[in-house]
């Protein structure tokens, strides 16, 4: 009866569960703010005291409602499918809690409750919402089998009251018939199906990889964080005014010397991803039109990327392992050579120096050889070639008020307006480094501010351009804001500069000897050009926006290192475990394999001739060995057959009561009893469980005439040793031995059939 009492509380926590996951899922603090009391209220109201709920009719008004709203929520957010559906999962999943519950009602409850789940898994792959997907899979194991005890009962009782005449009163009420230990035979029933359920999950995750259904649920999902906090191919600074920073990782890089050795640098780890040279107005830059090299990698190899046969030089190896996984390559400045797990054909851009898919596939990880400090042969090399310092028709940036600014910071720094004469000479380069100095130390000295909420500045007019308002007036601004500020004082003086989107990064784990890099290290900076083929990094952001990701010794930091080393794990094995990370894992599986069977073969073989060596025994000895092993393996068989036979004793003669001595005895005992009821099942005559010794021997004696005294015989002798507490000597004990096989031969003739 308490198992049936559990149900509508358990039922209920499962709900609320399901709510606090979609709310996780679709990180919405309101929505949970809002759903949560009213969920929660819902119990007092339905199970309190008075046991109010809610009319059907008005129940369907506000279904109705709900699907009406979901139109709204459509137009306001029609990015936002998953979102959308979850919501309104939401609302119609309150309106169930507050109606009347019969089995059905419950049954739709359980129901919405998984789809809200499954919305959940659609919308994110956060961590916080794993675990809560476990608790809830374990938690809703549970309830489903209560259910069906609860809709059994209650099915019992509604065709129990239909039989009752309408004028008979005096019916008691229907209770649940339970056995002896139900509770405990129920938990045992919910153990092994989830076992059974777990191992079943576990298999299917590893047999079918993600990749499923990925383009379409990629259009209907949009995650909230993706378009402000992770990286992007182009600038805009009339949206995002407010950055909500991620630590979702992205990507760990492993940087390792000509040793394999690990590397942690002394300065920021700087990916990049895509350049952009053109001003389209508006505050917006794009990248020139790209002019790509197909490179195709074989499988684990590293391919050159530059165009001639150049000595690399010294350099190192960056492996970069993708959380999911990415059609963008990001790598730090001049990469010499790039390596992929498959045959993978790449677009490598000589000019911008960056990198993508050639077709529409992904890629998990990749390796790129990389020299920080490329000679001028090199950087040609990367480049196809010197680059082209002439301007771009209609993509510099031309603004008379950011050029006032312009030559101002070169007057006060003394630097010449205007560059040297003869272009692409030693003069030229060295002018635009000091040029592009100057203008960063004014960003970075102190007037300009840095943040990542702009909610609170009015915006621009249509008529003003956003990076002159941010250079000129409002001096705010995120790093896309100091990037575009400091490309167009560059421009504005024919000064060859391009923003790099990407991501920086100084949080290195110590224990893996990686780097993390996360959607919050989502980084704009600039790279001028100071010579014919080489591009030098300038970052115009105060360093100060660094200072979050150093590493401190309290214990807010240490518990948040270690949930972001379980969100790493989490994110790395489960969520992107696709076809070529199965693959992966499938050859070192089968690898450990071979390797641990070598090594234990290896090992035996080295046993055997230490041992033979240390008795001299010679080729003898092996034969010896052999034969050991065989008596041994002989006698592991026997030992097992024997506790197999005792076992089973235990079982049939249920002695579950009995110990110690007389236990030992028995067990020793009635051996030949297992052996006759063995016989009889094998001739025809099996004895129910049900049926004591002696009433199934009188009930087979009619049918088997001649055996009939054998068994009354080993019978006597059964009941003499488990209840008179006699004990067989070896004489009768081999007696009893004989009998049997005398029982055996009896039934084989035909006047015993």
């Amino acid at each position: 009866m308490k198992l049936l009492r559990r149900f509508p509380l358990m039922a209920f926590t499962l709900v609320l569960l399901s709510i606090l996951g979609i709310c996780v899922g679709l990180k919405s603090v309101g929505l949970l703010l809002v759903a949560g009391p009213l969920a929660a209220m819902s119990w007092y109201v339905t199970e309190g005291p008075r046991g109010r709920h809610l009319p059907r009719w008005a129940a369907n008004v506000l279904t109705i409602g709900a699907c009406l709203n979901v139109f709204i929520d459509l137009l306001g957010s029609e990015q936002e499918v998953i979102g959308v559906l979850g919501r309104f999962i939401v609302w119609l999943t309150l309106i169930k809690l507050y109606e009347p519950k019969t089995p059905k009602d419950y049954g739709n409850l359980l129901a919405l409750s998984l789809l809200l789940m499954m919305t959940g898994c659609l919308a994110t792959v956060d961590l916080l919402f794993g675990i809560l997907l476990i608790v809830y899979a374990a938690l809703g194991l549970y309830v489903l089998l209560l259910f069906q005890l609860h809709a059994g009962f209650e099915l019992a009782k509604r065709r129990r009251t239909e039989t009752v005449p309408a004028d008979y009163r005096l019916a008691p009420p229907l209770r649940p018939l339970f056995g002896r230990s139900a509770a405990g035979h129920f938990a045992v029933s919910v153990a092994v199906v989830a076992v059974v359920g777990l191992s079943l999950a576990v298999m299917i995750f590893i047999v079918t990889p993600r990749g499923s259904g990925h383009g379409f649920l990629n259009r209907l999902r949009r995650d909230r964080d993706q378009s402000v906090t992770a990286f992007v191919d182009s600038v805009n600074l009339q949206t995002g005014t407010r950055i909500t920073s991620s630590r979702r990782p992205v990507m760990t890089v492993r940087i390792v010397d000509a040793a394999n050795e690990p590397v942690h640098l002394n300065q920021p780890l700087m990916l990049r991803g895509a350049t952009l040279e053109q001003y389209r107005s508006g505050g917006r830059w794009a990248s020139n039109d790209p002019h790509p090299r197909t490179i195709r990698t074989d499988e684990d190899v590293l391919t050159s990327l530059a165009a001639d046969a150049v000595d690399t030089g010294p350099g190192l190896e960056v492996n970069v392992t993708f959380i999911q996984p990415s059609r963008t390559l990001f790598a730090p400045y001049a990469p010499t050579a790039i390596a992929t797990r498959t045959p993978t054909v790449l677009e490598y851009d000589p000019p911008s120096q960056t990198l993508r898919f050639g077709d529409v596939e992904r890629l998990n990880a990749y390796r790129v050889r990389w020299n920080p400090t490329p000679s001028d042969g090199l950087a040609a090399a990367l480049t196809d070639g010197p680059i082209s310092t002439r301007p771009v028709a209609g993509g510099q940036y031309r603004n008379d008020r950011v050029r006032a600014m312009a030559t101002q910071i070169l007057e006060a720094a003394r630097t010449p307006v205007d560059s040297p004469a003869a272009l692409q000479n030693d003069a030229y380069w060295q002018w635009t480094r000091q040029a592009a100095q100057a203008f960063m130390r004014r960003l970075q000295g102190g007037s300009y501010g840095y943040t990542t909420d702009l909610s609170d500045v009015p915006p621009a007019p249509a008529s003003q351009d956003p990076v002159e308002r941010f250079l000129a007036e409002t001096k705010r601004g995120h790093c896309e804001y100091f990037a575009s500020g400091l490309a167009a004082l560059c421009q504005s003086v024919n000064v060859p500069v391009r923003i790099v989107t990407g991501y920086m990064t100084q949080e290195y784990d110590d224990t893996d000897q990686t780097y993390i890099v996360r959607e919050a290290n989502a980084h704009a900076w600039v790279e001028v050009q100071t010579g014919p083929s080489r591009w030098t990094t300038f970052d115009p952001s105060p360093p100060t926006i660094l200072a979050d990701q150093e590493s401190t010794d309290g214990l807010a930091d240490r518990l948040r290192w270690f949930y972001d080393r379980l969100e790493m794990n989490w994110s790395t094995n489960i969520v992107a475990f696709d076809g070529s990370t199965q693959t992966q894992m499938m050859d070192r599986l089968d690898l450990r394999w071979s390797d641990q069977l070598a090594t234990f073969m290896a090992r035996v073989r080295q046993w055997a001739g230490a041992v033979n060596r240390a008795f001299y025994f010679g080729w003898a000895g092996y034969a010896w060995m052999v034969l050991v092993g065989f008596i041994l393996a002989l006698s592991i068989g026997v030992l097992v057959r024997l506790v197999r036979r005792r076992r089973r004793i235990h079982r049939v003669l249920q002695l579950h009561h009995v110990t110690g001595a007389e236990y030992r005895r028995i067990l020793g005992q009635v051996g030949f009893y297992l052996d006759m009821l063995g016989v009889l099942r094998r001739a025809g005559y099996a004895k129910p469980d049900w049926s004591p010794p002696r009433l199934h021997a009188a009930s087979i004696a009619p049918r088997i005439p001649a055996a009939a005294p054998t068994v009354e015989r080993l019978i006597d002798a059964f009941y003499a040793v488990r209840f008179g507490g006699r004990s067989l000597d070896r004489d009768e004990a081999r007696t009893m031995e004989r009998l049997v096989i005398e029982l055996e031969q009896q039934l084989q003739r035909p006047e015993a059939a």
